[in-house]
């Protein structure tokens, strides 16, 4: 229990938990955003931002700056996604993060105004959250999302499941080299 002490004490300064008595901790506000079933939790994001994978590479950013070549293939001697899928546990923090990431933006971006557009693009469009809701939204509008070719089937299903497949196209490309990416 000692252990859980420090780590219950070590999280005091930053708002995590407050103490009401002495070997007591309750979580606070902040510190219930963290739990996997709160609501918009943020527990997706701490475990994958804190990867020690990904806090290698950002301490390599001074080699991004210099040389214009991404500090994760530097550190680790592979491309992020080459990584994720070689340490499945970190992959699944990945993907985790990004669908909770894409499920709080989608209502606020598919609140612009799309009424002068034809065609929107979700370039790393993941799983299709923020195109789905961006096309329920604009019935007029037609999609594209481009990402990896592994997480292109279940985009397909999830476009399909919310409606908008019809309206939708996937492209399998590597967006972070930009002679891949689909043509508007």
């Amino acid at each position: 229990t000692e252990i859980y002490t420090l780590s219950l004490h070590d999280a005091l300064p930053i708002c995590l938990v407050h103490q009401p008595g002495p070997g007591q901790y309750e979580l606070t506000d902040t510190g219930h955003t963290l739990r996997a079933d709160a609501p918009a939790s943020m527990r997706p994001a701490v475990l994958s931002t804190g990867d020690p994978a990904a806090w290698r590479a950002m301490t390599s950013l001074e080699h991004t700056v210099r040389s214009g070549r991404p500090a994760f293939e530097a550190e680790h001697g592979c491309g992020f996604y080459d990584y994720l899928a070689a340490h499945p546990a970190a992959g699944q923090a990945f993907a985790a993060f990004m669908g909770s990431r894409s499920a709080r933006l989608a209502t606020a971006i598919a609140a612009l105004d799309f009424s002068a557009s034809r065609v929107v693009a979700d370039i790393g469009g993941g799983h299709g959250t923020i195109l789905a809701s961006v096309l329920a939204a604009w019935p007029h509008l037609r999609g594209v999302l481009a990402d990896r070719p592994e997480v292109l089937g279940e985009a397909r299903a999830w476009l399909a499941a919310a409606g908008v497949g019809a309206r939708a196209e996937v492209a399998a490309c590597d967006y972070l080299d930009p002679r891949q990416l689909p043509a508007a």
